[in-house]
C-alpha cells in the first residue's frame, strides 16, 4: 500500500523497470524490445484492445511494402494463404486476428498488459516514477524506472503541467534498452 495525502492508501500492484502507457502501434515494439532485453514491462492501455490506430479508427487495411517484409509479418495476421505479396499491393487486416496476434506478440515477450485503465497521476522519484492509474477496482499505484507515453493525448504530459513531452530525436527504445536518462518520451504513429 502507498499513503496519499492524509490518511488515504492505494495499493501497489506492480514494479517494473519502463511503463508503457498506451497500447498503440508506437508503443507495441517499444515495449517488446524492452520486455525481449529480460526487462520488467508493463502496458497500460486505456481501451479494452491493442492498435486504436487500426481498430478503433476502422483502417483495416495495410499497402505492403516489401522492405517492411518481416515488420509486417511479425505484427500483422493475413488471410492469404500465400505469404509473399507484391509491393504496393492492399491487403486486408482481419481485425480478430490482428488483435489477437499483437497480444500475443507482447504476451511472448514478457510484456503485462492492463486493459481499460487510465492514468489519474503521476510523481517523479528519486529512483523513477509513480503512476497512479483508475479502472473498475479503484485506483491503484504503479512504479516504474522509465514511463514511455504513447498515448494520443499526452495523458502523463498533461497529468505533469506540461503540453506536450519531449521529443527525442533518435529512437525511444534504444535509448531506453542502452539505460540513457530519459524521463518522459512521447511519439505518435499516423
Amino acid at each position: 500500500m502507498l499513503k496519499l495525502n492524509g490518511n488515504q492508501t492505494i495499493p501497489l500492484i506492480e514494479e517494473v523497470d519502463l511503463l508503457v502507457v498506451g497500447g498503440g502501434l508506437a508503443g507495441l515494439p517499444i515495449a517488446k524490445a524492452y520486455a525481449s532485453s529480460g526487462k520488467k514491462v508493463l502496458l497500460v492501455e486505456k481501451g479494452t484492445f491493442l492498435g486504436y490506430e487500426i481498430g478503433q479508427w476502422q483502417r483495416p487495411w495495410v499497402q505492403w511494402c516489401k522492405e517492411n517484409d518481416v515488420l509486417l509479418k511479425e505484427w500483422l495476421s493475413f488471410e492469404e494463404k500465400n505469404s509473399e505479396f507484391e509491393d504496393d499491393c492492399i491487403l486486408p487486416i482481419p481485425m480478430d486476428k490482428f488483435k489477437l496476434k499483437m497480444e500475443d506478440c507482447l504476451i511472448d515477450a514478457g510484456v503485462n498488459i492492463l486493459y481499460a485503465s487510465i492514468p489519474t497521476g503521476c510523481i517523479k522519484l528519486e529512483d523513477g516514477w509513480q503512476v497512479t492509474i483508475a479502472n473498475k477496482s479503484g485506483r491503484q499505484a504503479i512504479k516504474a524506472g522509465y514511463v514511455i507515453d504513447v498515448s494520443a493525448r499526452s495523458i502523463i504530459a498533461r497529468l505533469m503541467g506540461k503540453k506536450s513531452c519531449v521529443f527525442y530525436p533518435v529512437d525511444a527504445a534504444y535509448n531506453v534498452l542502452n539505460d540513457k536518462k530519459i524521463e518522459v518520451v512521447r511519439r505518435t504513429i499516423e
